[in-house]
């Protein structure tokens, strides 16, 4: 299942987000559509618990573009601009990926910060 985002930040846009989930762990299932039946707009995880799937990481390259025009239009920046895209993908507890997305920032605009927990050392 593919599904594509327009997030906006501040009356601007802020990223594009392209999911993808394999059709043989979600077809069929009330969470087919991420956007749609009784886990409407709930995570990842969420979404696969409900099929018994236990979602143990996710994985994040992160890497410097540049935009394309359809990706410029929909980013309201020009083509060719800098922009930061993020390649996701969450795992299962088997090492399985359940899903991927891209999530394409324009870099001009937005900072990305990552607060990662540290726990004490023992």
């Amino acid at each position: 299942m593919r599904t594509s985002y327009e997030i906006f930040a501040d009356r601007q846009p802020a990223l594009l987000s392209t999911s993808w989930e394999p059709m043989a762990i979600t077809g069929g299932t009330v969470v087919v559509l991420p956007e749609g039946g009784p886990l409407a707009g709930r995570g990842v995880a969420a979404r696969m618990a409900h099929l018994g799937i236990t979602v143990q990481r996710a994985v994040e390259t992160l890497r410097p573009v540049h935009v394309d025009c359809d990706q410029a239009q929909l980013l309201g920046v020009s083509a060719g601009a800098q922009a930061t895209l993020i390649q996701r993908t969450h795992y299962d507890t088997g090492g399985r990926p359940v899903e991927t997305a891209d999530l394409l920032i324009p870099a001009d605009r937005w900072d990305i910060v990552y607060d990662i927990p540290v726990p004490p050392a023992t």
